[in-house]
């Protein structure tokens, strides 16, 4: 619901006989609604809030006449409402598809955060272990120098050596961004053989 100049104002909307039953009031309700459901509130936590922001009188039935559409409510109110979920009151009249995008994008938003956090510690995990990996490496190449060196020893030990040598040449973010590469790569082979599927 957009509103532009010479249209009925905006509060000529909100407050207006509970028996008109106009469609913005409607629109209000369900998206106080969906507000209320992603913020994970009942009605009765999102009256006990209204209390506190003010409005002592606020019950819970306010709050589900308001949801259902039969009630209408006051601009003073309205924009109490919009406050206790940090967004503008146009908010609260946009069209449901605006509202749904909304949530679809928080609940993504939320999901890439926990996964950055996730990536955080496999890092500090594999910076961890990376030290403990050079630390008996050098005890190893110490004990194997006191032996006479690499032709007094077994071709595994000097095996293991070597291969703790090229696990310590990359670095954390050479790791991090090759694996970046390697799924692009097999991310593009897989769509170019989804565009080209093979014959017979």
């Amino acid at each position: 619901m957009r509103f532009v100049a010479g249209a009925t104002p905006l509060w000529d909307y909100l407050y207006m006989d509970e028996s008109l039953g106009d469609e913005p009031v409607a629109l209000f309700g369900a998206n106080l609604r969906r507000f209320r459901e992603a913020y994970g509130w009942s009605q009765s936590e999102l009256a006990r809030k209204m209390q506190e922001a003010g409005w002592p009188k606020y019950s819970q039935v306010a709050v589900s006449r308001t949801e259902e559409g039969s009630r209408a409510v006051r601009l003073d109110e309205a924009v109490s409402l919009a406050k206790l979920f940090n967004r503008r009151l146009q908010d609260l009249l946009d069209p449901k598809d605006v509202i749904d995008a909304w949530q679809r994008l928080r609940i993504l938003i939320d999901d890439y955060s926990h996964r950055v956090s996730m990536l955080r510690i496999a890092v500090e995990d594999l910076e961890d272990y990376r030290v403990f990996v050079a630390v008996h490496a050098r005890i190893l190449q110490e004990e194997v120098d006191a032996a006479g060196g690499p032709e007094k020893v077994s071709e595994t030990m000097v095996k293991v050596l070597s291969n703790a040598e090229l696990m310590l040449s990359r670095s954390t973010v050479d790791i991090v961004e090759g694996t970046i590469k390697t799924w692009r790569e097999d991310k593009e082979d897989g769509e170019l053989d989804g565009e080209h599927p093979e014959e017979g």
